[in-house]
């Protein structure tokens, strides 16, 4: 197994990962701003296209370019059950996108719950 950091020319953005596999997971998507490059560098580190995308939490930073990366690779979105609310509906307080100036575009996310588990194909993650 093998996880990347993906590079952001954002300084507030996120720490982005891409976790290889026959079915590649991108964790985080930080704040959107610089989603053209991420999604760029995502297609040079992987010949497969990601399956999925999992959000740590709720905040602008992690989870604002959500909507650009699904848009880019048609995978599922996962966040803890707890988060799922604010991304889906891009709360601009429950994300501070307000703090950053900026407007989220809302998602589906499907809900994470302890005990699930997220497959690389190689590797299984359980939350």
């Amino acid at each position: 197994m093998t996880i990347r950091k993906v590079p952001s020319a954002i300084p507030y953005d996120s720490n982005i990962y891409l976790v290889s596999g026959d079915h590649p997971i991108i964790v985080d998507t930080g704040s959107g701003e610089d989603s053209d490059n991420v999604i760029r560098s995502i297609r040079r580190m992987t010949d497969r296209c990601p399956s999925s995308i999992v959000l740590t939490h709720c905040h602008y930073d992690h989870c604002g370019g959500l909507k650009d990366m699904v848009d880019a690779f048609g995978c599922p979105a996962y966040a803890g059950a707890l988060d799922v609310a604010a991304i889906s509906s891009a709360d601009p307080m429950l994300t501070v996108s307000s703090l950053f100036g900026a407007t989220m575009h809302p998602v589906d996310v499907n809900p994470l719950k302890e005990g699930d588990t997220i497959g690389t194909g190689d590797h299984t993650f359980r939350v």
